[in-house]
Parts: C-alpha cells; structure tokens; sequence
C-alpha cells in the first residue's frame, strides 16, 4: 500500500518549527519536482505527429532489420547472438559476469538466462559459478562468431543507414536521438 506524501509547502514557507532541516527537505523537493516531466495531456495525435510516429516506426524497424537479415544471412547469427557475443568480447575482454551483462544490454534477467542457455547448446558461451554469481565467457567457437560478425555488422550499418545519410543529417540525427534517448555510448550493437 503507497502512502500518501503531505502536500507540498508554498515556496518560501517554512516548516512547523521552521527548523534548517525542513527548509532543506523542501528545496530538495522543490529541485526533484522540476526535474520530473509534465505529464502530457490525452489527446490524439494530429496528422503530423502520427506521421513522425509512423515513419519513425518504419524507418527504424526496416534498418534494424535489414542490418539484421545481412548478419543472419552471412554469419547464421541471430541479433540476441551478436549482442551477447560482441558484449561479453568487446566490454568484458571474453568474459564478464551474468549480471553485468543483464546491464550492458538492458535485459531481463530471464530473457538472458534463456538467450544463454540456447547460446552454451550451441558451443558459443559458458556459464561458471563465480563468487555470489555467474560468468559468462565465449567458447573458441563464441570468439570466431564475435570476430566474424562485427565487420558484417559495421558494414550493413553503413550500407543501411550511414551511407543513405549526408554527414550533417547524420550528426542532426545523432544529437536528435540522443535528446530521446541518452547517450548511445553504451550500446555495443
């Protein structure tokens, strides 16, 4: 059960005994408050913001994709293959624990554990108890995939989004989805 928060100070106003604490617990609020959203009313979208929801839909869905279908085609990986491959290569050096890689890729946990299991039935991965945890290493036969893979992935990436772009587009369309998303240098694949 949530308990109710008490109503909040006009600013300005001290707490009941206008002590330095509550004075500072109010500014926290006052500064925590601001960094949350509004909330965005229920309204339909118009013409053009269904049309901007629409093609960004298909755009990053057909790109995704068709980098996708060249790595399958040329490697028989699948995407959750090469994200696990490329991360426990490149950020964990051939192994890292489960739970780091739970957070490299921002997964749920079951989602890797089942992803893993299929990958160690098929000679890629290791898992070993280590410590509270598990680590995940690559087989020899893991590291040639991931070795394999990146150069297919960088190039169906250029051929499907950086080549289609000019070099300005392409740093408007970086600083665009950074604004929506964060940073990307966190993302391996």
């Amino acid at each position: 059960m949530k308990s109710k928060k008490a109503p909040k100070k006009a600013k300005g106003s001290k707490g009941s005994k206008g002590s330095k604490a509550s004075e500072k617990s109010t500014a926290s609020d006052e500064s925590t408050a601001s960094a949350v959203p509004e909330p965005v009313p229920a309204v339909p979208l118009d013409d053009d913001e269904m049309r901007l929801w629409q093609s960004w839909k298909v755009a990053t869905e057909r790109v995704g994709g068709v980098v996708q279908e060249d790595i399958r085609a040329e490697t028989g990986l699948s995407d959750p293959d090469v994200a696990v491959l490329t991360s426990v290569a490149e950020t964990g050096g051939g192994s890292m624990r489960q739970s780091e890689l739970v957070a490299v890729l921002d997964w749920h946990r079951s989602r890797l554990s089942h992803q893993l299991t299929r990958m160690e039935g098929r000679g890629l991965v290791t898992r070993t108890p280590a410590g509270d945890g598990v680590a995940v290493g690559l087989t020899p036969a893991g590291a040639a995939a991931a070795s394999s893979a990146r150069p297919v992935h960088d190039r169906a990436v250029r051929a499907h989004l950086i080549a289609r772009l000019p070099p300005r587009d392409r740093r408007r369309l970086l600083a665009i989805l950074d604004a929506l998303g964060g940073s990307g240098t966190d993302v391996v694949t």
